[in-house]
């Protein structure tokens, strides 16, 4: 067969190019050549014999079918490829490979070397009719032809283009392609979900004050004070801190340190400003000679906020009877507040920092702005305690230039002190 598709191949290209010499067009009848041992001539006969066996007569040119011709019109096509396949195709059926090749073995003995004609064919004039299509379409033919006369599977294996390969189609009803498709899909793995963060029995706002209220008073000093914290479920921040951040310093100091609320290193540590801010904190104390042998350090709330945010009056009002309490058994004589917040929450102000920053401030227990002082006969005495307000070192250190302005604040406290 593919000694056949080189012959197809060859004769689809005749008369497309001008020739100067024989060509299979001006072939005639001729007798039986002599082919040697191949024996072609006893078998099938020469190429007239051939000629005369399977074409039509219609003229002394056997291989021209064309109309034109046959009138005795000039050819427009050169030479009939149709007759020619017609000629051959027995070969093709009865697999004659070897007859094929003598025969275009043949041809070129007797000058046939060149598939061209006189006359050039300008194959546009033609339209849609490309060089070849005739063949194409005995070819196409011819197999649909013997594909009909098979059985449906083997029908679907002969027929030509991309059903040939196609496997046969499985017995049985098949499911449709989508639901295939949604069956042979992997299941993706569970996401995880990740667990939810400590919850507390936290209660109603006035509860919650209420009860830190009570527990704070039953607090005799600061280690039982701290004992009571941790197991104070009332406000919300506990549940999203690591640890308690009660105080760092003396237990009783003259100087007491109110900021605003602990940041992650003191979520950490368990205690109040030892981060940068605290680190230059220390640095501001010990310019004014405080130290944490006479200084007590602390923060209006407990527990870090999420996100490092400023508490809440909420937070800060549960917090308040614990602070209170502290501020009775630190028993201070002066207090600095470090911050808006903490200086908002201790004088009941709603001025911003810049305000209340630099101006003393007396906190008695008739005060009405200072925090409630507990009553009982064994509290320390905290009448005339002094506040100042300054800025709070976190400030300080994204506005170095604002220091000037606290480093008065601490003269202030100093000159208090002497």
């Amino acid at each position: 067969m593919a000694v056949a598709a080189s012959i197809i191949r060859l004769v689809s290209t005749i008369n497309l190019w001008p020739a100067s010499s024989v060509y299979i067009n001006s072939f005639a009848p001729m007798s039986k050549p002599d082919l040697g041992p191949i024996g072609l001539a006893n078998r099938v006969g020469s190429p007239a014999e051939h000629q005369n066996r399977h074409l039509p007569k219609s003229g002394t040119n056997h291989f021209s079918a064309d109309p034109g011709e046959e009138r005795g019109e000039p050819s427009t096509s050169g030479g009939d490829i149709r007759a020619l396949i017609a000629y051959i195709w027995p070969m093709i059926e009865n697999g004659e490979q070897n007859d094929l090749v003598a025969l275009l073995n043949w041809y070129h003995d007797m000058g046939a070397d060149a598939v061209l004609g006189d006359t050039p064919i300008n194959w546009l004039s033609r339209g849609e009719s490309a060089p070849g299509s005739a063949i194409r379409r005995s070819i196409r033919a011819r197999q649909q032809g013997a594909a009909a006369q098979l059985a449906p599977h083997d029908a679907i294996a002969a027929a030509p283009g991309p059903l040939a390969s196609a496997p046969p189609a499985a017995a049985g009803p098949q499911p449709p392609r989508r639901a295939h498709r949604e069956q042979t899909r992997p299941t993706p793995a569970p996401t995880p979900v990740p667990a939810p963060a400590r919850r507390f029995p936290t209660k109603a706002p006035d509860e919650a004050v209420l009860q830190a209220s009570k527990e704070a008073r039953a607090a005799a000093d600061l280690p039982q004070l701290q004992d009571i914290l941790g197991k104070f479920e009332g406000c919300g921040l506990k549940a999203t801190a690591k640890n308690l951040c009660f105080f760092r310093g003396a237990e009783t100091a003259r100087v007491m340190v109110i900021g605003e609320a602990p940041g992650r290193d003191e979520d950490l540590a368990g205690k109040p400003f030892v981060g940068r801010a605290g680190q230059l904190l220390d640095k501001m104390l010990a310019a004014i000679d405080l130290t944490e042998a006479n200084c007590h350090i602390t923060n209006i709330v407990y527990w870090r906020p999420p996100g490092n945010r400023t508490p809440t009056p909420q937070e800060a009002l549960v917090c308040r009877p614990f602070l209170r309490r502290q501020i009775e058994l630190v028993n201070p004589e002066i207090i600095l507040l470090l911050g808006g917040a903490a200086a908002k929450n201790i004088l009941n102000a709603s001025e911003g920092i810049m305000r209340l920053r630099g101006k003393w401030r007396q906190l008695d227990r008739d005060d009405a702005s200072s925090p409630p002082i507990n009553t009982s006969d064994k509290a320390p005495k905290v009448e005339g305690i002094k506040a100042l307000a300054t800025l709070h070192p976190a400030y300080l250190l994204r506005t170095p230039a604002a220091k000037r302005l606290a480093w008065r604040d601490l003269l202030m406290i100093k000159e208090k002190m002497e």
